[in-house]
């Protein structure tokens, strides 16, 4: 009677699923191992999944663990994963790849307990196996009225053995999914729905009115909560992960992981694995739970110096995307991803001191080749970090780059229209975040200036340097003659401009309107030859560039030029010259510009008026002329 009323009712009412309605052992067997501690409803896409992956046993025992752990990804429990894989490599060996028809031999695989090979005998093959779950326990204890607590081995043998009288001769797998659904959709835990249930006619606790209080159990045990730190550590646009060895979690890749609620604690940690902290920020907190225990987590974002680790390695986003990675790093995952995508963002009061480590390495990178050593030292990090406060306070918008780690700086002056700076750390000139930055200011700007030329550079890492900012198109790299005379490239280029690298600094490729119309009042830009006012390199044939930057680029782009020479020869500044430059441009550089405007000065009258200062320039300076 009793399996007659549960199997018609189950033929009404069963409930549909990917895994349902077939008689494919490894399939059941999949299933049945998925929903060991996973809601039924949450396997059917991870079941699809890891079909299309590992479709028969053969596919699964081939595999290599990781790849088995990372198509898990997401369900947890990965012990599960490591035994189904190791159960699939017993089959294939020991039975040719087909499920022993035995309830034993069944229970015998890796993985496998009482329950799963149950399930899977009377499933797939319509064996007489109660597969005693949850849902069987209770639907059974307030059936048959027992009324001790059902955690002891005693009491769980006798309710398995009233399951056994229970069981039909045939249909067995249909019984047991019924006793499930039954107990998943009617027979529930706490309050049961006695008036749907096709059993409460003949049900102990429904004649006793005390289905609320049954199955008995005992208290559980609570959880225990631990403290823990992750750290997401980068380097460049990489992040540092391991492959955890613990019991816990054996064989997937998590973040720095340290038990404590100290974060010195965490750094500590990864000094000794040779990782050197330079700034951290604190992104927030997650919690996960475990069967028998909580980590209650801070998570932080790191940036470390050019480490040499111990253990561990550091990954790009699409190597971290391809590791296996347990669900309890989930919301640290979602963070690192971020992290690593290049992306422009509003500098905070935390952010600071990350950006001004990344401003002051890169400032130095691109002042190394003209700068003196002591001129560079003095541009530590807590120097930039005050300047990057000036720049707030003088009303600037100052922006973080990052890519993995902080990756530079961007600040305009939204109200003169203007970018003010843009430095991007060396390591992460090739992870786009150039290009992100140059598309944020265009976009931020009211008016921007795309100058778009054809640099005639000499070496090919500033040729790399261009296209991975994408500032302007490179066609061509030429070596230009160093020891060619300046007076002498200015009467070539006469009628062009002549652009040495700074000015393809992008700040200089954003002015003002301001500034733009006292370009166009000073110069016409088909008569314009050009100078830098810093001093690059002692020559025996003075090498020596003068005019202001803004008003270089401006004119260039007012020009319309399509080729531009670049020489990026630089070495250590010389200071003297440095200064009898800057005194000439701000003298004599004045008065030349407003005769040149009023046609004063015809062009050939500059060049010989030029000419003439670079020769006094060179025997004041005592260089050869």
């Amino acid at each position: 009677m009793f399996s007659a009323l549960l199997l018609s009712w189950y033929d009404q009412n069963k409930r549909s699923f990917p895994f349902r309605g077939t008689r494919d052992a490894y399939r059941i067997w999949l299933s049945e191992i998925m929903l060991q501690q996973t809601r039924t409803e949450t396997v059917g896409a991870y079941y699809r999944r890891f079909l299309q992956r590992f479709p028969d046993v053969f596919s699964l025992a081939q595999a290599q663990e990781q790849e088995v752990l990372k198509c898990w990804e997401g369900l947890g429990y990965y012990s599960r994963a490591r035994n189904l894989h190791k159960a699939a490599r017993v089959i294939v060996e020991q039975y040719g790849g087909e499920f022993p028809a035995d309830f034993d031999l069944l229970r015998a695989l890796p993985g496998v307990g009482d329950y799963t090979a149950a399930a899977v005998a009377s499933i797939a093959f319509d064996l007489p196996c109660p597969a005693m779950d949850g849902n069987l326990t209770r639907v059974l204890s307030r059936f048959h009225g027992v009324r001790q607590d059902v955690g002891i081995p005693s009491v769980k043998r006798r309710l398995s053995a009233l399951a056994q009288e229970d069981m039909p001769p045939v249909r067995c797998g249909d019984f047991n999914q019924a006793l499930m659904d039954l107990g998943a959709t009617v027979c529930v835990p706490g309050t049961p729905e006695c008036h749907r249930c096709p059993l409460s006619p003949l049900c102990d606790a429904y004649r006793q009115g005390d289905a609320e209080d049954l199955p008995v159990k005992a208290a559980a045990k609570p959880p225990r909560e631990i403290p823990m730190i992750v750290l997401l550590i980068t380097c460049g646009n990489k992040i540092w992960m391991r492959q955890r060895q613990e019991s816990l979690l054996s064989g997937l890749w998590v973040y720095h992981l340290t038990e404590s609620e100290r974060f010195s604690d965490a750094e500590a940690a990864a000094k000794k694995l040779g990782m050197e902290i330079t700034a951290q920020k604190k992104l927030g907190t997650a919690r996960h739970v475990f069967t028998h225990r909580i980590w209650d987590m801070t998570v932080y974002h790191c940036q470390a110096r050019l480490p040499q680790c111990k253990e561990g390695r550091f990954v790009t986003a699409e190597e971290m995307n391809a590791l296996p990675i347990p669900t309890a790093m989930r919301a640290a995952r979602a963070w690192a991803e971020q992290v690593l995508s290049p992306r422009v963002l509003p500098a905070t009061e935390e952010d600071l001191p990350l950006l001004a480590a990344a401003y002051s390495e890169s400032w130095q990178a691109s002042h190394a080749s003209h700068c003196s050593a002591a001129f560079l030292e003095k541009h530590t990090p807590d120097a930039m970090e005050e300047k990057l406060r000036a720049h707030k306070a003088a009303g600037q918008n100052v922006y973080g780059l990052w890519s993995g780690a902080a990756a530079g700086v961007l600040v305009l002056d939204q109200a003169a229209n203007e970018l003010v700076s843009l430095y991007v750390r060396p390591a992460c000139q090739g992870a786009g975040i150039g290009k992100s930055a140059v598309a944020f200011a265009v976009s931020a700007l009211d008016e921007s200036r795309d100058m778009r030329v054809t640099v005639l550079c000499d070496n090919d890492r500033a040729r790399r340097l261009y296209q991975a900012f994408g500032f302007c198109h490179v066609t061509e790299t030429r070596v230009l003659d160093p020891e060619r005379n300046v007076r002498e490239e200015t009467r070539v280029r006469k009628g062009r401009y002549f652009l040495p690298l700074a000015a393809l600094h992008p700040s200089q490729l954003y002015i003002s309107e301001e500034k733009l119309s006292r370009v166009r009042a000073w110069f016409d830009p088909k008569d314009l030859i050009g100078f830098d006012p810093i001093p690059v390199k002692r020559r025996a044939d003075g090498l020596l560039y003068m005019t202001d930057g803004h008003t270089r680029a401006a004119a260039a782009y007012l020009a319309g030029l399509t080729e531009i020479p670049v020489c990026d020869e630089w070495e250590e500044l010389d200071w003297a010259a440095y200064d009898i430059c800057v005194s000439w441009c701000r003298q004599e550089g004045a008065d030349t510009v407003a005769k040149l405007a009023r046609r004063v000065l015809s062009p050939e009258e500059y060049q010989e008026k030029w000419n003439d200062r670079c020769d006094r320039m060179h025997k004041e300076l005592g260089w050869k002329t």
